[in-house]
């Protein structure tokens, strides 16, 4: 079984049909999938496991939101997961807040299967190939930054 066919992929979705939707699309793919309602019970899981990719929603009905949740595995972790948001804010403005906060991707809803199956595995290869450097974050080819731009603010 390849690396890729081990992929575990953390879903903190807390709409019941979308996690169903999504979480099928990664297991189809032969992906593991921990899906989490609540941003409480994925972190409690997030201590326990290891995964090798998050998705985050960034709008959750209760506890924490995604980005309150990256925070926590960036700072409290230092974790280098990668980090794909998976949301319905669609404005440059939170783009550049949840890439700035350390996100590694940023797609809009409704989710496309194949764009967000491209972007987990892109990230994990990008992972392993890096995986001997200390302390390196993955890179893919065309990293989210570069297609959205710089996570600074121009001078007005």
């Amino acid at each position: 079984m390849s690396e890729l066919q081990n992929l575990r992929i953390a879903l903190l979705e807390d709409d019941a049909e979308q996690a169903a939707r999504v979480g099928g699309w990664i297991e189809e793919r032969g992906y593991h999938c921990g899906a989490f309602s609540s941003a409480d019970a994925f972190q409690r899981a997030f201590k326990k496991s290891s995964f090798d990719v998050v998705v985050l929603d960034w709008c959750l009905d209760t506890g924490s939101s995604g980005l309150e949740v990256l925070h926590w595995i960036r700072k409290t972790l230092t974790s280098d997961v990668p980090i794909i948001f998976v949301t319905a804010r669609q404005s440059e403005d939170d783009i550049v807040t949840a890439l700035g906060a350390g996100a590694d991707d940023y797609t809009c809803k409704p989710v496309r299967r194949q764009e967000l199956l491209a972007g987990s595995t892109r990230w994990r290869v990008a992972r392993s190939r890096t995986s001997t450097c200390s302390n390196a974050r993955p890179t893919p080819s065309t990293p989210a930054r570069a297609r959205y731009g710089s996570t600074t603010s121009p001078s007005a």
